[in-house]
């Protein structure tokens, strides 16, 4: 991955980047490292915020996948697009679930005194829960 021109190169800027693009062991391995009390509360305010929107877009696709499996297609052309449109629908839906189930797992960790844990069974318990 290359750095966008358009952004500046300050600090925060390369760290996001860098977090961005990096595995999620070490998200959490700089999240564990680096996060004070105020951070804690600001990023579950954050991910609780995070976690109402993905449900309400899970909801919208579901709504949205209903009303095409009700269409009745008036012929193959249009059958086949019903079709490519809700397989397109329940791969997006999918790939919130999967999002949504990972912000509840951080949600839970910064919610209890994860602190005290120590990396590996912070690592353990996100994989296990996430099915890794």
């Amino acid at each position: 991955m290359v750095f966008p021109d358009q952004k500046p190169k300050t600090v925060p800027n390369l760290v996001k980047f860098i977090l961005h693009y990096a595995n999620f062991t070490l998200q959490v391995d700089v999240a564990v490292n680096t996060c004070a009390d105020e951070c804690v509360t600001r990023n579950r305010e954050l991910i609780l915020k995070r976690i109402e929107e993905l449900k309400t877009s899970i909801a919208q696709l579901s709504r949205r996948g209903q009303m095409i499996a009700l269409q009745t297609p008036k012929d193959e052309t249009q059958k086949s697009l019903l079709e490519t449109s809700r397989r397109g629908i329940i791969r997006a839906r999918n790939v919130k679930s999967f999002k949504l189930r990972k912000a509840q797992i951080l949600s839970s960790y910064l919610q209890s005194n994860w602190k005290q844990l120590d990396k590996q069974m912070i690592y353990e318990y996100i994989q296990s829960s996430l099915g890794l």
